[in-house]
Parts: C-alpha cells; structure tokens; sequence
C-alpha cells in the first residue's frame, strides 16, 4: 500500500464508499467495518486510508439522520497482535 497510493485509495477508500452507498440505498441496519488499529494515528498511507474509510462508515448515517431510522453502523479495529499468529 505505501508503494502504490493510488490503489491504497482505490480498495479502502472507494471501495468502502461503495459500500456505503449500496448499504444506503438498500436500507441496511446494521453494517460493520472491520478496520485496523493503525487507523487510531495515522502514520502511513495504510492507516490514512483505513481512517478515511472509519468515517465514510460512521458519518453516513449522521449525515441522513432520521432517513431510514434505527441504522447500527460501527467500526471495529482488529489490533495486528490478532493477526501476527496467523
């Protein structure tokens, strides 16, 4: 990712935005982000665009407040310790 900026954007940024939008559109109530704790103090272009993708996902049903109603929308940061096992 830090190598290529660009498609860093295009999968966590963009591809999240997608979601997003689809999610809106089909009245989701509930959708969950699974993000990084490097998104806590961004650092690197990886946690940039996981944090940007943090708030597409929580901002959204702020921004339509009242639209659909009851929308659980949240984000939840795997630490890398939970990875570094696998």
């Amino acid at each position: 990712m830090e190598v290529n900026v660009e498609e860093a954007i295009t999968n966590n940024v963009q591809g999240t935005r997608n979601i997003v939008e689809v999610a809106l559109n089909y009245g989701v109530e509930r959708l969950v982000l699974i993000s990084t704790d490097k998104a806590i103090r961004p650092s690197s272009v990886y946690g940039a665009t996981k944090r940007l993708g943090e708030m597409l996902v929580l901002d959204a049903p702020a921004v339509l407040e009242g639209l659909f109603g009851r929308e659980i929308w949240e984000c939840l940061r795997e630490p890398r310790q939970c990875h570094s096992a696998l």
